[in-house]
């Protein structure tokens, strides 16, 4: 699998690599930054596991994020995008650093934010927490503004183009980034 290098490989995986949420909401519903003691090396397990698929593959696609986020790992040339909740009304995870920079997560990772799909800074002010969200009473657009959505990956063989979408009210792609089959052509 991994020696022939003439398409794009992808890697499936149920939660990301990494950390990539920089803030959560809590039960009370504030908006907190990840506490300091959740920093920590990184894992002997995924190092190897990084090790293994590095060279072999440039994409991993995931869920269990709840959050709509596309990365690339600088350290390995490997790019992540990963799925928002369908129905995003349990917790909300949010990434508020700025897009298009680099960062280091809390296992030491570095890693290059593309894209991301927070929730609506009006719907945390209005609600304070996600199974607020819940009631039937709740428009569409507030639940649109949740970021209730789902991830599209669309593979030609030389790259993929991960496009997050939005389905309440009315479909909406929120966004798109293309991961070529070699990321010396992004």
């Amino acid at each position: 699998w991994c020696t022939n290098q003439d398409h794009l490989k992808v890697v499936l995986m149920q939660t990301p690599i990494a950390i990539l949420a920089t803030h959560n909401t809590n039960s009370s519903g504030m908006v907190q930054e990840r506490p300091a003691h959740w920093k920590s090396p990184t894992t002997p397990g995924r190092d190897r596991f990084m090790d293994i698929v590095n060279g072999c593959t440039n994409l991993f696609i995931s869920g269990d994020q709840h959050l709509g986020i596309s990365v690339t790992y600088e350290d390995y040339d490997i790019s992540e995008c990963a799925s928002p909740a369908v129905v995003n009304d349990v917790y909300w995870r949010l990434n508020l650093n700025e897009e298009g920079q680099t960062y280091i997560n809390n296992y030491d990772m570095k890693y290059t934010l593309h894209k991301v799909w927070n929730v609506g800074p009006k719907v945390i002010e209005k609600f304070g927490a996600a199974r607020f969200t819940r009631s039937l009473s709740v428009t569409e657009g507030t639940k649109k503004n949740r970021a209730d959505g789902f991830l599209v990956v669309d593979l030609d063989g030389k790259s993929a183009k991960c496009e997050m979408h939005s389905y309440r009210v009315e479909p909406k792609k929120m966004w798109e980034v293309i991961v070529p089959a070699a990321h010396s052509e992004l």
